[in-house]
């Protein structure tokens, strides 16, 4: 799974500019499910920078998730925040 390895240190690259507390994978890829999401993980764990290996992965299978991030931002929640408050994490 070479497209694995290329996502997962691609989004390790993007983590190191812009640091992000959460990355959510939607669309069709997020229908692969928790499969794909472990080996993104580990390809992203083993080329970020030690400051970004902490980011959290969630699956956005539909557009709802997507607006429920933006209406967090718009709140002002920080994404930490709307992870606990809607999500329970």
């Amino acid at each position: 799974m070479k497209y694995v390895k290329s996502l997962g240190s691609t989004l390790s690259n993007i983590a190191c500019v812009v640091n992000p507390e959460i990355i959510v994978i939607g669309g069709g890829v997020s229908k692969a499910g928790d499969i794909l999401l472990d080996n993104i993980k580990k390809h992203f764990v083993e080329t970020a920078f030690m400051a970004c290996r902490d980011t959290k992965f969630a699956l956005g299978q539909d557009l709802y998730a997507m607006m429920l991030v933006m209406y967090g931002h718009f709140l002002r929640y920080s994404p930490g925040e709307m992870l606990k408050h809607f999500f329970g994490f």
